[in-house]
């Protein structure tokens, strides 16, 4: 999915020329390709087929910083989704000067933000929330209640939710038919880092988790 992994590809596809593979063979290599775990990982799909607008799509990234998160909403922004959600937020003991810059990435290109902790180590994830958060300030992006999208799903802005867990469950919840969730930052990581403490957390399987538990309450 998207234009950046078609360049990747075709850059292989070049190198492999380079060193005297046929185009047959390299051309036939790309059926066997997979996903890269957790870059632009599509988890599931959900549509109930109500709207008659196509499925609610839900991926998993890594990107970690302003550029690639830019990137990776351009990306899905191209393929005009109904609403484009992003749950993220940024590491705790690490570059700083990057939240900021990271909420104005996400206020730009979706819809609903959820900002949420991601390792916050040992740093105050309401801190770290902060930091991100005055980038959204700084666009005018208005901080909305997301539990009020079920009753109004036009709202725009962003959201704090500090447990991970609970953010990504409300965007899973709240998404519709042609909406696309995209949950950034950790990507293939299989836990979370808070204080000394490294617990078992994997996006992946969380948001496998919500959606099963919302369809079994449906």
């Amino acid at each position: 999915m998207g234009a950046y992994n078609l360049e990747n590809a075709l850059g292989c596809i070049s190198c492999g020329i380079v060193l005297g593979y046929t185009h047959e063979i390299m051309c036939n290599s790309l059926l066997f390709l997979g996903n890269i775990p957790g870059r632009l990982e599509k988890i599931t799909s959900a549509g109930n087929g109500k709207s008659g607008k196509g499925e609610m799509i839900i991926l998993v990234d890594y990107a970690h910083t302003p550029d690639a998160l830019r990137h990776v909403l351009e990306t899905i922004r191209a393929l005009t989704p109904e609403r484009l959600f992003v749950v993220f937020g940024c590491g705790g003991d690490r570059d700083k000067g990057k939240r900021s810059l990271m909420g104005k990435a996400a206020g730009a290109f979706a819809d609903v933000c959820l900002l949420t902790s991601d390792n916050p180590r040992s740093e105050s994830p309401k801190r770290i929330l902060a930091d991100i958060e005055k980038g959204m300030q700084e666009m005018s992006i208005e901080k909305i209640d997301s539990a009020k999208l079920k009753q109004n799903p036009g709202l725009i802005g962003y959201d704090i939710i500090e447990s991970r867990r609970e953010a990504i469950r409300r965007a899973i919840e709240l998404g519709r038919p042609g909406d696309v969730i995209l949950i950034c930052g950790k990507g293939h990581e299989s836990y979370q880092i808070t204080g000394s403490d490294r617990i078992f957390f994997d996006d992946r399987q969380e948001a496998r988790e919500q959606l099963e538990r919302i369809r079994q309450a449906a």
